[in-house]
């Protein structure tokens, strides 16, 4: 069942799928990978691709007190991004509106937005964030 269940979904979705790394069009077959456990708290640069698939992206931030995301504002032409804060107070510049954020909020960026964020508190301040479709090399560091 799961077998037939694969070929009917992969043939539905094939058109879409054409570049998809999870196919393999010679046997119609998604594959299944095994789960894939990171720790945010081992990255060992100030900004780190966690996971990356075909239609998303994680990633890890981490600022010193005073230490921004960019100099300037920066853009994600295609990718929506969406922050976390896991520890500290981040000011998020988005669009030219600022705003505090403490651990625990969230907000998005949406493609084509220019952003920048910086740690406004005293210690260290850490973000899991999200891009979709994927913004970076699977493997970016710093």
């Amino acid at each position: 069942m799961l077998r037939s269940a694969s070929i009917f979904l992969a043939a539905i979705l094939l058109p879409s799928l054409d570049n998809h790394p999870l196919l393999d069009k010679r046997s119609v077959q998604i594959k299944v990978w095994p789960m894939n456990i990171l720790n945010i708290h081992d990255a060992t640069e100030w900004f780190e691709v966690l996971h990356t698939t075909a239609q998303s992206q994680s990633a890890v931030m981490t600022l010193k007190p005073g230490h921004r995301s960019s100099e300037r504002t920066n853009v994600h032409k295609k990718s929506d991004q969406i922050v976390l804060v896991v520890e500290g107070e981040i000011e998020a510049e988005i669009a030219g509106e600022k705003r505090l954020l403490h651990s625990g909020d969230t907000c998005i960026v949406p493609a084509g937005t220019p952003h920048r964020f910086e740690n406004a508190g005293k210690g260290r301040a850490v973000t899991f964030n999200v891009y979709t479709p994927p913004e970076y090399a699977y493997d970016e560091k710093g």
